[in-house]
């Protein structure tokens, strides 16, 4: 079948269901893809907490933080070492996953983008071309964030005089209410005039920037659809990262620290091998969609 057909044969179906089947379809280099990124995360983040004695660490604090509620006496240098540590391990994780998130949606935009062209791709030339675009991705993604901030901003802005004036009129609920929705899907909204921009980066190799002005291009009018496309993908796979950790959660309950801190990172590589790929192999069916419409 010949790429024109591919494109053609796709844009028939809905981009939701397009997107489950790709994702199902796909899974086995999806998942390889996750699995290879993401599970070695996991295990240096384990690693990482053991070195540094997370678990114990953790239960310092909060018993320093129920000691100093209580107004009795506790190590207070031992506290501070004890929440250094959680610190450092919070820092250097966090850094570790915005890295491997962005390596994740790099490499997964290529995954799609070479099976839409009827390939193949073996999953080290994916990892190889992914690497060389993670930082643009990492670059747009901040981007993205810097935008959802500013809808909050704008929200806070006007949604806290709202509250105080419908409050003189008691009626503070509503504002209060009408704030904290805004504050939840202001953002959402926002990022979702921008939401292909890692696909961008990714398969047409620009620059952060740029990806984010690309995606506005081609999004244009259609934000509605991005929009659909990250709550309800984002939303099922929130929904079965859930589910598996809550089955690791029960069936660890009780347990020492450590066996909570292994079950724990066990479900979060599971969990973003089976279902993390699935927005972003939305996201690039969207785009997709989105560059053969501008070329039609």
């Amino acid at each position: 079948m010949s790429e024109l057909e591919l494109h053609t044969s796709s844009a028939r179906t809905p981009v939701l269901l397009a997107a489950f089947g790709e994702w199902v379809t796909g899974l086995p280099l999806y998942g390889s893809i996750a699995a290879t990124i993401w599970i070695p995360y996991q295990v240096l983040q384990v690693l990482l907490a053991l070195v540094l004695g997370v678990p114990a660490a953790a239960d310092a604090v909060q018993a320093a933080g129920k000691a100093a509620a209580a107004d009795q006496p506790f190590d207070e240098s031992g506290a501070v070492a004890a929440a250094g540590r959680l610190l450092l391990f919070g820092l250097v994780t966090l850094a570790l996953a915005l890295v491997a998130a962005a390596l994740s949606q790099a490499a997964t935009a290529l995954a799609v983008a070479g099976r839409l062209r009827g390939e193949s791709p073996p999953l080290g030339s994916v990892l190889r071309a992914a690497w060389a675009r993670t930082g643009a991705v990492l670059g747009a993604t901040f981007l993205m964030a810097l935008v959802g901030l500013l809808a909050v901003i704008v929200v806070l802005v006007v949604g806290l005089p709202l509250t105080f004036a419908l409050g003189l009129a008691h009626l503070g609920a509503v504002g209060t209410g009408l704030t904290a929705l805004g504050l939840i899907a202001g953002p959402v909204v926002l990022i979702s005039a921008f939401a292909v921009a890692p696909q961008v980066a990714a398969i047409e190799g620009a620059g952060p920037l740029a990806s984010l002005r690309r995606a506005r291009s081609l999004i244009g009018r259609r934000w509605p659809v991005a929009l659909l496309v990250l709550v309800v993908l984002g939303t099922v796979a929130w929904l079965g990262s859930a589910l598996l950790t809550g089955v690791f959660e029960a069936a660890v309950g009780g347990r020492p620290g450590a066996v909570s801190l292994l079950a724990g990172a066990a479900a979060a590589a599971l969990s973003a091998v089976v279902f993390g790929p699935l927005p972003q192999v939305g996201l690039t069916l969207l785009y997709d969609r989105l560059r053969t419409r501008e070329g039609a």
